[in-house]
């Protein structure tokens, strides 16, 4: 990776990292009760990105170096696994245990979606 590259990539994930925060904050505390809203729709919006992205680089629209900045960098520093795996044990911990199997089947399913409803739209249009 050069040097050029590497710079974007942090830039991206500069970006992303407070962005994710910002949005965790807006959703999360907008109605004075957390349930967990913001990582799930961090993680939604990311992999969708990503999904796009993705295709776009397997089908040369874009170059590699793009897909690092946005995919690596802003995607990577916008979503958040750790941040949800975290507050599944926390549910767990707590005894809401429907609350933690759905936080885990609406993270999962909602991103693994996504990113292949972005990476099919970019498919079938090119």
């Amino acid at each position: 990776m050069n040097v050029a590259t590497w710079l974007a990539f942090a830039l991206g994930a500069g970006i992303g990292a407070p962005l994710r925060f910002l949005v965790d904050g807006a959703v999360e505390y907008g109605n004075g009760i957390v349930r967990h809203r913001g990582t799930l729709a961090v993680n939604a919006a990311g992999s969708l990105l990503l999904g796009v992205i993705t295709a776009l680089t397997l089908r040369d629209q874009v170059p590699t170096d793009v897909d690092t900045i946005i995919g690596v960098g802003f995607c990577g520093a916008l979503t958040t696994f750790s941040t949800f795996a975290v507050q599944t044990v926390r549910l767990i911990e707590a005894g809401e245990i429907e609350h933690a199997v759905k936080n885990v089947a609406l993270n999962t399913l909602v991103a693994i979606g996504l990113a292949a409803v972005g990476y099919a739209v970019v498919l079938a249009a090119t």
